[in-house]
């Protein structure tokens, strides 16, 4: 994938930035964390408060978000999860299994988290939304490559072979038969030494994007639980049924 403009960067470097430190920062303060020119910086934050995306107190020089940035992307959930009946299984599946569960969605090559709802055990799996899965490697990945008619899914593999080094295809299609046969994928240390997951891809009927939602904690204990795990999972309404 192509490196990113670097003033694109640093902006979203930025607002991740306010976003874990939930405060107000100066500009010191954030061109020390971004390790860039306070100069470059400052036409930045110039530029988002003239535009209202940001706001300054002048007397303690410092920045932070504006309401006016939150409502841009307010909507943008709601738009991919339009049954709130998804939301409530999520929550649903999280208290049954004490896992964390993710929904994600087809971002190009990827899947991304959009939604988590993490364990409550003391040792779980901690993602944020927009964490990035590999397509081809992940439980997520196969969940969603499963569905894929063989063309669809031999062109994405031709495209992805230009930029990744991922399985041939004839690995990739004995893997996602065993999806289909099992009604889920199932992977552990793919993505996170440590971690075992399993997905399952979900029905048409709760919206237009690619969903998947997935199971996922320490390796050990999801081996250990890993038929009664897949069958709460299966057994969900929500799920796409491959037989």
């Amino acid at each position: 994938m192509k490196e990113p403009n670097l003033a694109t960067k640093r902006l979203f470097q930025m607002l991740e930035l306010f976003r874990e430190s939930q405060h107000p920062l100066s500009a010191s303060d954030i061109a020390e964390h971004l390790d860039c020119p306070k100069s470059s910086l400052n036409v930045l934050l110039r530029d988002m408060t003239a535009l209202g995306y940001m706001t300054i107190d002048r007397k303690k020089r410092t920045y932070f978000p504006s309401p006016k940035l939150q409502h841009m992307s307010d909507w943008i959930l709601d738009a991919i999860i339009r049954d709130p009946r998804l939301l409530a299984m999520i929550r649903d599946l999280r208290e049954k299994t004490d896992e964390t569960v993710v929904l994600s969605m087809r971002n190009d090559l990827e899947m991304e988290a959009v939604k988590v709802e993490t364990s409550s055990q003391a040792i779980s799996l901690t993602v944020q939304a927009g964490f990035r899965f590999p397509m081809w490697t992940s439980a997520v990945g196969h969940a969603m490559l499963a569905v894929l008619p063989s063309q669809e899914l031999a062109r994405l593999h031709d495209r992805a072979t230009r930029q990744l080094d991922i399985p041939a295809l004839d690995t990739i299609r004995v893997q996602l038969e065993e999806v289909r046969r099992r009604g889920c994928a199932i992977s552990y240390g793919t993505v996170l030494s440590d971690v075992g997951a399993i997905a399952a891809p979900l029905t048409d009927a709760f919206g237009a994007q690619d969903l998947v939602i997935s199971l996922g904690g320490p390796k050990q204990r999801v081996h250990a639980r890993e038929q009664a795990l897949v069958n709460i999972l299966c057994r969900s309404n929500a799920v796409r049924k491959f037989t």
